[in-house]
């Protein structure tokens, strides 16, 4: 099963097991972010109707970022892109 979503927007996933990074994204287009939990990730269903699977950089010994702390870093650049012209 394929997730019908708007052609208005690109659907983007955030998942630790992406193989690009968010900063490496045109986020400048209209796009719906989904976050993955923190121990699992996006289901299947998400990952198969994605545009773009992207995700966070993380040093140390760090596994993963809370969810809200991943969604802020992403729209701060999509916003940053967007002024940056």
């Amino acid at each position: 099963m394929v997730l019908e979503f708007s052609e208005r927007y690109y659907l983007i996933i955030a998942d630790l097991n992406s193989e690009e990074y968010y900063y490496s994204v045109n986020l400048k287009e209209p796009f719906a972010l989904v976050i993955g939990n923190e121990n699992r990730g996006p289901n299947d269903i998400w990952r198969k109707s994605a545009y773009k699977q992207i995700k966070i950089p993380i040093l140390g010994s760090t596994e993963s970022l809370n969810t809200s702390v991943a969604t802020g870093i992403i729209l701060y650049d999509a916003v940053r892109q967007r002024l940056c012209k």
